[in-house]
């Protein structure tokens, strides 16, 4: 067939599995595929290894259609639709996804992190505040756009079961500590947040979304242990009530159904001698503490 613009495929004659693509200038294009392939530098990793066991008279160069370039990608889409075990890795017409479904999609990732580690690393303070500029608000090529329910489905899907390893956790915690110990950064972000910047801002949790923040909070603070809640809240004190030794004022305010306030009144009054403060270095047990108030 004698055209440029239109669609094409490399046939492998072996096993008759092909790779698709279209192109404004099929011709040049084919040469750009044979240079690649021939030189081991194809962008389709299946296809370079079965041009690589085949060798190049094993395959050949067919045109399909010829089309205006306005209906190429189309035309290409309904190929690779319709041909599930092409050579293709990205199934869409326009580019897209071409890792996901690489063999050496971990390696990829790895490599092009460690390029950009390296780089911004190498950047100066100025450097590096020049491209965040470059991304903030409308410059960033995601401004205004929303996932729809598939992407955010998508996305569920890729995340749920996966967690980050020790080493990224403290790589992030330490990341995180440095970035809040900068001067003014603090500030800064306070300042970003407040008012009409806020993403809350004018909105409110409707009654639902309010309970079950409510029951998280809740199932989260009683999972801890009381070391732990101690380290949440600092304020929290032992108190000790006619001989028997509780946590807090919360826990002796549930069990005696008196009001908190109540009991922390009467812990600073010396009227009522069998409520005191616990000193909490002592942590004594609640056995120990009984024995001695007996005695």
């Amino acid at each position: 067939m004698e055209f440029k613009c239109g669609t094409y495929k490399i046939k492998n004659t072996k096993d008759n599995r092909c790779y698709f693509g279209s192109s404004k200038n099929i011709d040049k294009r084919w040469q750009t595929h044979k240079q690649q392939l021939n030189t081991n530098k194809h962008h389709n990793i299946f296809l370079q290894r079965a041009w690589n066991k085949y060798g190049e008279t094993s395959f050949e160069f067919i045109k399909i259609e010829e089309l205006p370039e306005s209906e190429l990608l189309i035309s290409e889409q309904i190929l690779l639709d319709e041909n599930l075990n092409s050579y293709n890795i990205g199934k869409n017409a326009s580019g897209g996804d071409n890792l996901s479904n690489h063999p050496k999609r971990t390696e990829i990732i790895e490599k092009i992190l460690k390029g950009l580690v390296k780089r911004y690393e190498n950047q100066t303070p100025e450097q590096k505040e020049q491209t965040s500029i470059k991304l903030r608000g409308e410059n960033n090529p995601n401004f205004g756009n929303k996932w729809n329910d598939q992407q955010r489905l998508a996305q569920k899907n890729r995340r749920t079961g996966k967690k980050a390893s020790e080493t990224t956790i403290k790589k992030i915690s330490l990341n995180s500590i440095e970035m809040w110990a900068k001067e003014g950064f603090k500030e800064k972000q306070q300042e970003n947040r407040t008012g009409e910047k806020n993403g809350f801002y004018g909105k409110i949790h409707s009654q639902e979304t309010k309970e079950y923040l409510s029951k998280k909070q809740k199932e989260n603070h009683q999972s801890l242990s009381i070391e732990e809640k101690r380290k949440r809240i600092p304020s929290m004190i032992m108190v000790s009530i006619d001989g028997i030794l509780y946590n807090s004022l919360t826990e002796a305010s549930k069990a005696l159904n008196v009001n908190r306030q109540t009991i922390a009144n009467r812990v600073k009054s010396k009227k009522f001698e069998s409520y005191f403060n616990v000193k909490q270095q002592q942590e004594p047990s609640r056995q120990d503490h009984i024995d001695n108030h007996l005695n």
